[in-house]
């Protein structure tokens, strides 16, 4: 297993009134997952996570998850691998 570290942009959503759901919140259900950093925009929430995973591809669709938890359709890059 690796660590990866994934750069993501979280839009706010219409139908959430403009709120992008917590940080905290979308990555509790998923293990090897830990929030580097978040800062918090006016249109939303730009990210940093580490994800632990056998592959990037996996590493990647974990993030993705995790991103599309805050708000559908976020984009997450593979900015690659930790350590």
């Amino acid at each position: 297993m690796a660590a990866y570290r994934i750069s993501g942009t979280a839009q706010t959503a219409g139908w959430l009134e403009g709120q992008v759901s917590p940080l905290d919140a979308a990555v509790a259900d998923e293990s090897g997952v830990a929030v580097e950093e978040a800062l918090r925009q006016d249109e939303g929430v730009e990210f940093t996570l580490l994800v632990t995973a056998a592959t990037e591809d996996e590493a990647l669709a974990t993030a993705q998850r995790v991103a599309d938890r805050l708000s559908v359709g976020s984009s997450v890059t593979v900015l690659g691998e930790v350590g």
